[in-house]
């Protein structure tokens, strides 16, 4: 085997774990599909859709403007968990940093979202999609 058709080999796998993973970790726009409940989907997608909670460039959620909702920020840091659960698997299945798994999670959450939603760029500026 040459080594162009070992690299090709090797970009397939990485693709095709990540378009797994991804497949599993964000079904819902950013839901985990095997660990998070219903009734915290359905609080995290409300806030999202009312403008409270955002995507971010990193492949997190956040608050768009300081919040004090006990059970929103609940919900926020299991969001997070879970998705840095699913970074974390992504990165070491293919050699690649957690915070990089995450980069090319968020383009793919930010991607699908509906116009509306708040996503904070790159440069730390919130802006609806």
């Amino acid at each position: 085997m040459t080594s162009r058709t070992s690299n090709i080999f090797t970009l397939r796998r990485v693709f095709t774990a990540l378009a797994i993973g991804f497949s599993m970790a964000f079904s819902g726009f950013g839901m985990s599909a095997f660990a998070a409940d219903e009734v915290t989907g359905q609080k995290f997608r409300a806030a999202r859709e009312a403008g409270i909670i955002g995507e971010q460039a990193d492949g997190y959620a956040a608050f768009v403007k300081p919040n004090n909702d006990v059970e929103l920020k609940r919900v926020l840091n299991e969001i997070n968990a879970l998705r840095r659960s699913a970074y974390t698997g992504i990165a070491e299945a293919n050699g690649q940093s957690v915070d990089d798994a995450g980069q090319v999670a968020a383009r793919s959450i930010i991607e699908r979202l509906p116009a509306g939603v708040f996503v904070k760029d790159s440069t730390g500026q919130w802006k609806q999609k």
